[in-house]
């Protein structure tokens, strides 16, 4: 049964989320664009009618697909491709002018102004999105180039060469290699000054992202060279490609994870089928908003149980329940603290803190006066808001090992001291924070 609903639940996902819709829209588009290459106008305007309606769906495929195609229009104009210079030109303004619509829509100016980020002067504002660029940028250039996935790559090099007409440039390895690193402090530069605050952690994943797709657009369909023409290293590729495939998959993260996820497998499943029985009982005895305790087993790649309040959850959708409150196994039977935290008071929280690394972010985000919901407030959910208390629990969790306790504890160190001892402690916890998520 949990198989069934968790098949379920994954399809409803898959199909409803907004990242399926905008990359199969974006692919439906470069697919139209290769025929505007050719000189079909219907697929041209095709094309940008899509990725006009893609850029106000989505903020990041509005990012992504605006940097393609810029520096598509940049490597076409190099080379003096008139056409498909103009082409991507086009469709680099449409994807601006996209971004501008969403931008300025009334929900998402709210959400990007109501930040701290957002509420100071314009010229902070670019020195903190240029030192978030460095930074992190960095970082993500190390996590991207470190993966042995990217260099795998390589070996199916002479196999992709014979399959896909070459282009007539060559592009040297600097060059691949310099493009894609490009990537990363420009994306990351986006998010900080437009869509993020302080240090933002969406926006790694979408950069390792798009890095990857221009990594492997420009090694298999421009560079063309000694690499794939080399005798000695078409034989060793199709001799040994598979094999370091498996490899590299067999040492990556998600890997490792889900063979030690298989050791609590069973405990999850039985969880996971009393959970939803839970659901369906409170349902028919009309309670609108059952409650629910969090998994005591539950794998680190199932992202189901976060935090606490109420949460709008899927599965709980597939069986009429809008919403349903996710309390701590441990206020199971604790009626008093379970009535506190519905009612906002999240002081019951900090006795379990250290023991939930999720709890314990939630609490630092209420004590934490840079977050724009405790702005002019002295209490939030119960908590102190101060920056001696944020930097408290954010201590806590830093000295768990938690990346994000890191980062919020690296920005409210660089708050309070600006001196040079306060800004090297500030990197101190930045750079171990991204070494936390540096996973090869």
């Amino acid at each position: 049964m949990a198989f069934n609903y968790s098949l379920n639940e994954t399809l409803y996902w898959l199909c409803g989320s907004p990242y399926f819709w905008c990359t199969s829209l974006f692919l439906f588009a470069v697919a139209l664009t290769v025929k505007a290459f050719r000189g079909s106008n219907v697929a041209f305007l095709g094309g940008a009618f899509i990725l006009f309606f893609n850029g106000t769906l989505l903020e990041q495929s509005c990012i992504f697909q605006g940097i393609l195609a810029f520096f598509a229009m940049i490597y076409f104009a190099y080379f003096k491709d008139k056409r498909p210079a103009l082409i991507c030109c086009v469709f680099w303004l449409i994807s601006v002018a996209a971004f501008c619509v969403l931008y300025f829509a009334p929900g998402t100016f709210i959400r990007m102004h109501s930040s701290y980020i957002a509420a100071v002067p314009i010229t902070k504002r670019l020195i903190n999105a240029a030192a978030i660029a460095f930074s992190h940028g960095l970082f993500t250039i190390i996590k991207f180039f470190v993966k042995p996935l990217v260099y795998v790559f390589l070996l199916f090099m002479p196999l992709i060469a014979k399959k896909i007409p070459a282009s007539n440039v060559k592009l040297k390895i600097w060059q691949i290699i310099f493009i894609t690193a490009l990537i990363s402090p420009l994306m990351q530069f986006l998010e900080g000054f437009g869509l993020g605050i302080g240090f933002p952690d969406r926006a790694v994943s979408l950069t390792l992202w798009c890095m990857g797709i221009i990594w492997c657009c420009l090694w298999s369909i421009f560079y063309r060279g000694k690499l794939t023409d080399s005798e000695k290293f078409v034989k060793f590729s199709k001799k040994y490609r598979y094999l370091f495939l498996i490899f590299a998959l067999l040492i990556s993260s998600n890997f490792v994870e889900s063979i030690r996820a298989l050791k609590i497998a069973p405990a999850y499943k039985a969880e996971y089928n009393a959970r939803i029985q839970n659901i369906l009982e409170q349902k028919s005895n009309d309670i609108a908003e059952p409650i629910v305790t969090s998994f005591e087993n539950r794998p680190a790649l199932i992202y189901d149980d976060f935090g606490y309040g109420l949460v709008s959850g899927y599965t709980a959708k597939l069986h009429g329940v809008e919403n349903f409150w996710l309390i701590p196994k441990e206020f199971a039977d604790d009626t008093p603290s379970i009535n506190e935290i519905k009612n906002g008071n999240l002081s019951p929280l900090t006795k379990i803190a250290e023991k939930d690394m999720k709890i314990l972010e939630n609490i630092a985000r209420n004590c934490d006066p840079m977050q724009s919901y405790n702005e002019n407030k002295e209490i939030s959910g119960g908590l102190e808001v101060s920056y001696q208390e944020a930097e408290r629990w954010n201590r806590i969790g830093a000295t768990h090992g938690n990346s994000q306790s890191m980062r919020s504890l690296s920005r409210l160190i660089y708050a309070q001291d600006k001196s040079l001892n306060g800004i090297l402690r500030a990197l101190y916890w930045l750079a171990k924070s991204q070494i936390a998520t540096l996973r090869l």
